[in-house]
């Protein structure tokens, strides 16, 4: 008698299809081409199937995020190489290293101004059952991206042991990526506290090449005719898609009044049949390409604005037919967003948080020159330094490039003689001093003498405070959701 089989051995229902195809293509005639090509065709589906979603396979996504690290690697291991070829002293290969690393910082930037690209495209693994890039693989690959910032921005911070640890994440779709297309992430960095740095990513696509003007693009409303309603005894089948205007609605018609506008209840959303709700207490805001907010005053009047805020007036009147549909955000280069995403991150070593505007401000990141009386002054980098840059230098243990009491400066960079004796060049003390002023020996720098705020002050400051003043009602308004949950 024998035992039937175990269910740990029982294929899955994917494998099992595959299994009664391949058994049917077997019982045709051995003679016959139409059973060879049937199985030849079906070996070259699951073939591509398999290596079209390479990018899933186990490891992948550790392979992706961490590119950036490997690419950097093979490059200080090819400069080592190309060093060691050249038969120079040890300490001259040293300080050449130093320097390559150094060279990675960018030296007088503005952070506002970096933005960081990351390119891919939307595999079938990556994409739902409508065709289009899922939602959650929206999450995933900004991961890659968001690393790939992180070394762009900062090296030397990732080089004193520290990392980036992801508060929260914010999404806001637009429209959606088809399988097959290629998209761009573009990551920059929009604000920061005293703890957290938020970071702005954004999904494109390219324009198009074309010179006619592209037809913009908009979701269909949902048909009202019966034949668009499902049959009683069908099976439910779910339809998802990304509203092409975000969650702003075309316009309105007059219409009576719903119950959940004579309550005072809703979300502050125009409503395509007239109706807007808000709150009982006159005031709604809400996120939709914008803002919007709703006034229970009962005179019955809706009115929107193109720029993306919304002031809706309840009873069940809605005068906004002749206000146009917000257009979707636009890039500078005419690319099309598809989403952005929103994140807050901060700098930590080990369990200590460490202040962004110093860990940005010791990779170089500064405010641009300010001239006076219409003078055009050179913009700092490496050559040419910002002011702050000297208490950088001493952190990283950079004297390695002073000479030293009996010797010349082209002798300190050369590594020859010197008078008496040989003058070796100095070996860096490395970046111990800079990590133990990131975990803790910032605090000792009075107010008042704090050059890491000095150097970020300006016109960067203004823009941060004025994008402080946008990402931080986002956040704290999340953090209050947990008091309308009553369970």
């Amino acid at each position: 008698m024998s035992t039937p089989p175990s269910s740990l051995s029982r294929p899955s229902p994917t494998g099992s299809i595959l299994i009664r195809l391949s058994s049917l293509v077997l019982r045709l005639p051995a003679t016959s081409t139409l059973a060879a090509l049937t199985l030849r065709a079906l070996k070259t589906v699951v073939l591509a199937l398999f290596l079209a979603s390479i990018r899933s396979w186990p490891l992948s996504w550790h392979i992706r995020v961490f590119l950036p690290v490997y690419q950097l690697r093979f490059k200080y291991l090819f400069l080592r190489l190309r060093l060691l070829l050249t038969l120079q002293p040890a300490s001259i290969r040293r300080v050449l290293l130093s320097r390559w690393h150094d060279e990675l910082s960018p030296v007088g930037q503005n952070p506002f101004e970096l933005c960081v690209r990351y390119r891919t495209w939307a595999g079938p693994d990556d994409c739902d059952f409508n065709m289009h890039l899922s939602n959650s693989c929206y999450a995933k690959i900004l991961d890659a991206a968001r690393f790939k910032y992180g070394l762009a921005a900062c090296p030397t911070f990732f080089r004193t042991g520290g990392w980036m640890a992801l508060g929260a994440t914010h999404f806001k779709f637009y429209r959606e990526i088809p399988i097959g297309s290629r998209y761009e992430m573009r990551v920059s960095i929009v604000a920061w506290d005293s703890k957290w740095v938020y970071i702005a990513t954004r999904w494109v696509t390219p324009p198009r090449k074309s010179k006619s003007k592209a037809k913009t693009f908009r979701s269909p409303l949902p048909s009202s005719e019966p034949s668009a309603l499902p049959a009683s005894g069908s099976l439910p089948y779910p339809v998802m898609h990304t509203p092409a205007d975000g969650l702003t609605t075309g316009t309105s018609t007059p219409g009576t009044a719903t119950p959940a506008a004579e309550n005072g209840h809703g979300n502050g959303h125009a409503r395509p049949n007239g109706h807007a709700n808000g709150h009982a207490n006159g005031h709604s805001n809400g996120h939709a390409n914008g803002h919007s907010s709703g006034h229970a005053n009962g005179n019955g009047h809706s009115n929107g604005h193109a720029n993306g805020h919304s002031n809706t007036h309840v009873n069940g009147h809605s005068n906004s037919d002749s206000r146009p549909v917000p257009e979707l955000p636009a890039e500078p280069d005419g690319a099309t967003r598809h989403c952005v995403a929103l994140s807050a991150m901060c700098f930590k070593i080990g369990r200590i948080t460490v202040p962004p505007a110093l860990a940005l401000a010791c990779d170089g990141f500064c405010a641009p020159p300010s001239a006076s009386g219409g003078e055009t002054l050179e913009d700092y980098s490496h050559t040419n330094p910002p002011p702050h840059w000297k208490h950088v230098l001493a952190l990283r243990g950079v004297d390695w490039l002073e000479p030293s009491s009996s010797g010349s400066a082209s002798d300190a960079h050369t590594g020859t003689d010197s008078g008496k004796g040989k003058q070796p060049v100095k070996e860096r003390p490395g970046l111990s001093t800079l990590r133990a002023f990131f975990t803790g020996g910032w605090r000792a720098v009075p107010p008042e003498a704090r050059w890491w705020e000095d150097a970020l002050g300006g016109v960067v400051e203004e823009r941060r405070v004025a994008g402080l003043e946008i990402v931080r009602p986002l956040a704290e308004g999340l953090d209050g959701i947990g008091g309308l949950v009553s369970s």
